[in-house]
């Protein structure tokens, strides 16, 4: 008699758990698409999508660098070089 009542027991049990797994694993099939939209939805931008540049990330992909090879010269005018301003007209209106 004890034994029927523990196996009926462990019955409803093994039932109530198979139908947890079933619940759980549903769970996890709706999240995982989720996932993947959000992921779809993050690797968006103006290049691939129909938002303008003015809503892009701050994550935007990198420019290509120059192809010029650095000269060692700084930047600007060079030593030597006589520069050209404008000149102060005589004659102002």
């Amino acid at each position: 008699m004890m034994l029927k009542m523990q196996q009926a027991s462990l019955s409803k049990q093994l039932e109530t758990q198979i139908k947890l797994n079933e619940r759980l694993v549903a769970t996890i099939e709706d999240l995982q698409l989720t996932i993947k939209d959000l992921k779809r939805q993050l690797g968006q931008n103006s290049n691939n999508s129909s938002k303008p540049p003015s809503k892009d990330d701050f994550n935007k992909p990198s420019r290509n660098k120059s192809l010029r090879e650095k000269t060692g010269k700084k930047t600007g005018g060079q030593k030597g070089h006589k520069g050209i301003s404008m000149s102060i007209p005589h004659d102002a209106d």
